[in-house]
C-alpha cells in the first residue's frame, strides 16, 4: 500500500466508524486534495484489488470495509 492509499484507507475507515457508511467519491477527493473523482476511483480500485476495501458497483457510497 502506498502512502497516499494508506491516507485514503485511514480516511474511509474513520469516516465509516463515525457515520456508519462510506464517504462519497466527492468527499474522498476533497479530503485527499484531489481535483477529479477519476483519481479517487483509481485509488479505490487499487485498494479493492489489494483486498483492503470492497466496492459494490452501481451503488452510491459503495466502498465497504471487509
Amino acid at each position: 500500500m502506498t502512502k497516499r492509499q494508506k491516507e485514503l484507507f485511514d480516511y474511509i475507515s474513520s469516516y465509516w466508524a463515525e457515520r456508519g457508511y462510506a464517504p462519497s467519491y466527492e468527499e474522498m477527493a476533497l479530503a485527499m486534495g484531489i481535483v477529479s473523482k477519476s483519481g479517487i476511483h483509481r485509488m479505490v480500485k487499487a485498494l479493492t484489488e489489494r483486498g483492503f476495501v470492497n466496492s459494490l458497483p452501481g451503488k452510491a457510497r459503495s466502498v465497504v470495509l471487509p
